[in-house]
């Protein structure tokens, strides 16, 4: 009976939203599954075990996220720095305005990105500004 109740352990922790399973199970779900007393403390051993295990790995992710977010603007404020020692005050303004325009949609705003028709086509051959 010890593996049935590690799967079904480890499908419900899949399942059902952390929070849920902070304290073990939700009254109703053991209920419907006829639990006896030793299954429903074994049952909440084995969620409260991996929602830790899950916790911690959400966490790193979390912080593999902010890390890469922070190296990233790390990133553009080095080219625009750089851009700026290039282009004059007018030419930046104009190319962020245009790398707004042109850069896809974050997934927290609704806005959908230009078609790849309506994007003027690079010059072949660029002129350098002065």
């Amino acid at each position: 009976m010890k593996k049935p109740l590690i799967t079904l352990g480890l499908s419900l922790a899949i399942l059902l939203p952390s929070a849920v399973l902070a304290c073990g199970a939700p009254p109703e779900l053991e209920k419907q599954l006829q639990l006896n007393p030793d299954q429903s403390a074994k049952l909440d051993t084995i969620l409260q075990k991996y929602r830790s295990r899950h916790e911690a790995l959400r966490g790193k992710h979390e912080q593999a996220r902010d890390a890469a977010r922070r190296e990233m603007e790390a990133i553009d404020t080095a080219q625009h720095q750089e851009l700026a020692t290039v282009l004059n005050p007018a030419q930046l303004k104009t190319l962020e305005e245009w790398q707004r325009s042109h850069r896809p949609p974050r997934p927290d705003h609704g806005e959908p990105p230009a078609s790849r028709g309506d994007r003027p086509l690079p010059d072949a051959n660029p002129e350098p500004q002065p």
